[in-house]
């Protein structure tokens, strides 16, 4: 029954999501103040094969302002335009912003199933083609490395006045000056890097959800408390209604987020939410497929205040600034 679900809101998920836009500026939904640029990985670098779903970069006035880049990646079957208002709190609160287009078509746990180790191995393959296998057989020019190293490769020639060129070094990305984020599949995968490559942060919503059918964590789990990124500057974020709750939480224990504190919910709080690196929420959500799930990164799924605004954007903020290292301000509740 847990894969038939699997399944399904994997399916749903793809049409709510599923778009056709191509290459250029706009400000599309988002805040007048920001500039939008976007990009079809194809146009960024000819030689992929892969999904050819557009990536966002986003710039504002303040931009740049820390020094830091953030990249999301959105969960299976979706595509950067799904999360526009979690990229936009960024891009407002002093980062470069991206939104990036990869390999996201099928779920991990469809490829594993109950496979603990397969799952390592496809983020792997995923991240930058070094694990063919026959559960992912990505090459190193889809992977994310070389399609995020493209992309900024194209902006940086382009708008040479954003500052993109800042996050590239001999080619490549300079990882420790990005905050990886994601949501679900996507927020998973940012861990993942994280354990192969030394990251500013990680943000992970609605995820990783990599468990066997029994919510037993994948391998690669245990390998994150060690890796390069420091376990201090990972955060987490989950409604509880979320139909991969325990799955999500089986994870986050393997992870050793609770090491940093106690779970905390943000409803009705403010930040910094007691420090917390496990943050939990109730609110009520909008009538639609997947709110559950969906909420804490994609947009008609966010919960919002009286005056249109995300209510989880103190939430946001606050992630953002734990992941960077930055200091934390103490901020309002979600509609105060």
């Amino acid at each position: 029954m847990a894969l038939i679900l699997l399944g399904v809101l994997i399916g749903v998920r793809a049409d709510l999501r599923r778009d056709h836009h191509g290459t250029g500026s706009s400000a599309g939904s988002h805040p007048a103040a920001l500039t939008v640029h976007t990009v079809l990985p194809a146009r960024a670098d000819p030689g992929v094969t892969g999904p050819d779903a557009p990536s966002l970069a986003i710039a504002g006035a303040h931009s740049h302002a820390n020094g830091l880049l953030l990249v999301f990646l959105a969960g299976t079957g979706g595509t950067p335009n799904c999360c526009t208002l979690f990229l936009s709190q960024a891009a407002s609160l002093g980062y470069l912003a991206i939104g990036l287009g990869y390999a996201n078509q099928t779920a991990v746990g469809v490829r594993c199933l109950n496979n603990l180790a397969c799952f390592g191995e496809v983020r792997a393959n995923v991240f930058d083609g070094s694990h063919p296998s026959t559960y992912s057989d990505l090459s190193a020019r889809d992977g994310i490395s070389d399609r995020l190293a493209a992309l900024l490769r194209y902006l940086s020639g382009r708008y040479p006045d954003e500052g993109w060129s800042h996050f590239l070094h001999d080619g490549e990305p300079v990882w420790s000056s990005i905050v990886m984020s994601g949501h679900s599949q996507g927020g998973g995968e940012a861990v993942f890097i994280g354990t192969v490559r030394r990251l500013r942060g990680a943000i992970a919503l609605s995820s990783p959800p990599d468990t066997s059918l029994a919510h037993r964590p994948a391998t690669w789990l245990a390998s994150v408390p060690r890796g390069p990124t420091p376990l201090r500057r990972i955060v987490a974020f989950v409604h509880d209604g979320d139909p991969f709750y325990g799955r999500i939480l089986s994870d986050w224990n393997a992870m050793r987020l609770s090491s940093l504190g106690p779970a905390s919910s943000v409803d009705g709080a403010t930040s910094p939410y007691g420090g917390a690196h496990e943050l939990l929420s109730s609110a009520r959500l909008p009538s639609v497929v997947l709110a559950a799930h969906d909420s804490t990164a994609v947009d008609s799924a966010t919960p919002r205040c009286d005056d249109g605004s995300p209510e989880y954007a103190p939430v946001w903020d606050y992630m953002l600034e734990v992941a960077a290292g930055l200091p934390v301000a103490r901020g309002s509740t979600g509609c105060s």
